[in-house]
């Protein structure tokens, strides 16, 4: 059995006979089906998937499916005034009443972990043929069309934001957008993207030196010994906010800090996510980036993101 039908069959368990209704808006849709563009409805305990008659109906060929010009109405005819629950998103045409299934989001099956970590890798590589071809006097949007050629020509043709390219001193902006500055030898470069693998959400990001001068090395080895001891704290059990402390505390003893998380979930899943107010907790087969940063105002950053996997008495990488 495919991991969309396993995660629909739990559904179909613990709705009690009520009726499930998802749209492709809903983000989640994208762990019951391998596509994209559609209604699923779970209704009698028979899985409906009604599409709009525009959509190219062979790749639902193994599912029951309904064709219309008019999804909507053919949705309230199955109901037949039946009231269905929804999971994080609104329905306007219809009343809904809510209901939390985020524990079936919350981390990735053993099968999907696979195929986190081939595409976690395919990313990266892609990201070193992409920096091997960049020159001088690029604009910053042309260094992006670069990773993103790459990126596409892997097979993911679909990113969550636009991929950001930030050179010289624009590297100092936390979470920045791609502009039109030219980027000059000497300066470092962070790309930061976030495709879609087979309908799993990634998440990469590199720091880049085209020269190495004196106050570089100091902050990169500042920035590698940071994750020397965190290692202790990827296991099972561990509370997020404490991983979360331990690089703020870190990072405070040289007078440095970073205004983001410091890390979250992989895959699109609903956890774990380290930052201070944090109630997550490490589980086995939770998959996560961390991302602590160092931002010099006005001079440069680094924001390398490490893909982790909680095994069962520790962790390891993925990318």
């Amino acid at each position: 059995m495919d991991v969309y039908r396993l995660r629909r069959n739990i559904i179909r368990n613990i709705s009690g006979g009520r009726p499930v209704l998802f749209s492709s808006k809903n983000v989640f849709s994208r762990k019951i089906s391998r596509y994209t563009d559609f209604y699923y409805l779970l209704i009698d305990r028979e899985d409906h998937f009604i599409l709009h008659d525009s959509q190219d109906v062979s790749l639902f060929r193994e599912d029951n499916i309904t064709v219309s010009s008019d999804p909507e109405s053919e949705i309230k005819k199955l109901l037949n005034g039946r009231i269905p629950y929804v999971f994080n998103e609104s329905i306007d045409f219809i009343p809904v009443e809510r209901a939390d299934f985020s524990h079936i989001f919350r981390k990735p099956l053993d099968e999907e972990i696979d195929v986190i970590e081939t595409g976690s890798k395919i990313l990266r590589e892609s990201f070193t043929v992409s920096m091997n071809n960049i020159v001088e006097n690029m604009r910053e949007y042309e260094i992006m069309a670069l990773f993103d050629y790459n990126i596409e020509k892997s097979g993911m043709i679909e990113f969550l934001h636009p991929t950001a390219v930030l050179t010289g001193n624009r590297t100092s902006i936390p979470l920045g957008r791609t502009s039109e500055k030219i980027f000059t030898k000497g300066e470092n470069i962070i790309v930061d993207s976030s495709p879609y693998y087979k309908n799993y959400l990634l998440s990469y990001s590199q720091t880049f030196f085209t020269e190495f001068n004196e106050e570089y090395e100091k902050i990169w080895k500042i920035y590698e010994k940071m994750f020397e001891n965190v290692e202790n704290l990827l296991k099972p059990g561990t509370e997020c906010h404490i991983i979360d402390k331990y690089f703020r505390q870190f990072l405070n003893q040289y007078n440095l800090s970073f205004p983001h998380y410091s890390g979250y979930p992989v895959g699109e899943f609903t956890k774990p996510y380290c930052f201070p107010d944090s109630r997550d907790v490490l589980e086995r087969n939770m998959v996560l980036v961390l991302v602590p940063a160092i931002y010099i105002k006005n001079k440069f950053g680094i924001r390398n993101k490490r893909i982790v996997q909680i095994t069962d008495d520790g962790y390891r990488t993925l990318d």
